[in-house]
């Protein structure tokens, strides 16, 4: 079993592989985002980015419900404030 640990380390990551991939993480975009943990398993989440980089960045950890339309209205709204956003779907 996949610690929240390790999945959160790796979501980490996965936000700057985002940024730095091509066509992906562009600035002012919002889009899904996938990543392999280092024990094979999938873990996806929500990469919202700000109009200008560099920039800080936010992880966000969604409540019981899960990556719903309400983390992802959040996560979007975090990068208008300029933040690199990342929800995590745990």
């Amino acid at each position: 079993m996949t610690s929240r640990r390790n999945i959160l380390k790796t979501m980490g990551a996965a936000s700057l592989a985002a940024v730095a991939g091509p066509g992906r993480g562009t600035a002012g975009s919002a889009t899904e985002v996938t990543t392999t943990l280092s024990e094979g398993e999938s873990v996806s989440g929500y990469l919202a980015m700000p109009e200008t980089l560099p920039a800080g960045a936010v992880l966000l950890i969604h409540e019981a419900r899960g990556l719903d339309r309400w983390i992802r209205k959040v996560t979007r709204q975090m990068a208008k404030e300029g933040f690199i956003a990342l929800a995590a779907d745990l």
